[in-house]
């Protein structure tokens, strides 16, 4: 990645290409970013997609400062979920009587879910 970075944020997520990030290893993976969580990318292509509107300037993320966190700061509720299809999810979704759509991704279906 480029010396110069700014942090983003997306109001729906984001997904960023591996390339973008410096994992230019074949099958690397893109990396999702959740919504509203910031994520550091090259100034360049963070500034492009501010100005698409697809994302908005966002506090650095926070860097841990000794031991890395346990788990991945998921809630037990969203790695069981996590679990599931999305069809599966869907139906969840229905059953509460959630307003979730087949164009949703799974991550927005579960965080509609957890709330």
């Amino acid at each position: 990645m480029s010396a110069k970075t700014i942090s983003i944020a997306g109001p729906r997520g984001l997904r960023i290409p591996a390339s973008v990030l410096g994992k230019a290893a074949p099958g690397a993976e893109d990396v999702m970013v959740p919504p509203h969580e910031p994520i550091d990318v090259p100034e360049a292509y963070g500034r492009s997609l501010i100005a698409d509107r697809f994302a908005v300037e966002a506090p650095a993320p926070a860097k841990s400062a000794g031991k890395p966190a346990k788990g991945d700061g998921k809630s037990e509720a969203e790695k069981e979920l996590d679990k599931l299809t999305k069809d599966e999810l869907l139906a969840k979704a229905a059953e509460a009587n959630v307003a979730a759509t087949a164009e949703m991704t799974k991550a927005e279906i579960i965080a509609l879910l957890v709330k």
